[in-house]
């Protein structure tokens, strides 16, 4: 999913910052960052569970403090949702109920992000505001 802000004037650095913690506090590792001409930060981050399995993430903000978007990009697997039906008359619906729960944490996770941003852009925009 990506959602673009306009007239925020968001400093990225902060915003970075926020992001980082974000993902700090949802367990994710092996958190990277980098920056191109100072309007393009992506973050990789990887989570494992406790039966590690794990999951790539990738977040780029992209453009100008007044005018920029935020891509959330997290690796899916979307078989499970595809094949409940077939899994259940096959007996193996279990694991597939497993791999759905799973599938439900992520979305949680993309949707308190978003919440999050909204938040952070907030924030960081009034920040800037007082400032001057």
């Amino acid at each position: 999913m990506k959602t673009r802000w306009i007239g925020k004037n968001v400093n990225f650095g902060a915003l970075s910052e926020r992001v980082k913690s974000f993902l700090s506090k949802k367990g994710f590792s092996r958190l990277g960052m980098e920056e191109t001409n100072g309007n393009y930060v992506i973050f990789l981050g990887l989570l494992m569970n406790g039966r590690g399995v794990r999951r790539q993430l990738a977040i780029k903000i992209i453009g100008e403090p007044n005018d920029f978007e935020v891509e959330f990009l997290l690796s899916r697997r979307g078989w499970a949702s595809k094949i409940v039906g077939l899994a259940s008359l096959i007996g193996v619906g279990g694991l597939v109920l497993r791999r759905m729960k799973s599938e439900e944490i992520l979305e949680a996770l993309e949707r308190d992000f978003w919440i999050y941003m909204d938040e952070a852009v907030e924030e960081i925009s009034s920040s800037a505001k007082g400032s001057l």
